[in-house]
């Protein structure tokens, strides 16, 4: 229904996030979160997460984005996953 909303939040995982707004060593992401608000034909929503890149060589790394507090929805899965794959 229109006006239903889920909070999500970013989680570490292999990846670590960066200590503050802007990436710094040894970040792998950059924190976010909020609140995701649902218009009345929505059903999804996309949440971009900054990526740190750096030049160390490394595997893939994951984080998770978690979601909580539904209103006016069910949440089905409360956890996905994100890959940031290494490019050096």
């Amino acid at each position: 229904p229109a006006g239903a909303s889920v909070y999500f939040t970013t989680v570490n995982g292999t990846a670590i996030r960066s200590m503050y707004k802007i990436c710094t060593a040894p970040g792998d992401f950059i924190l976010k979160g909020g609140n995701l608000v649902f218009g009345p034909a929505e059903t999804t929503k996309t949440v971009t997460i900054p990526i740190c890149h750096d030049t160390v060589d490394e595997p893939n790394e994951t984080f998770q984005v978690k979601l909580s507090s539904g209103v006016g929805l069910t949440i089905g899965d409360a956890t996905g996953v994100g890959t940031i794959n290494d490019n050096d």
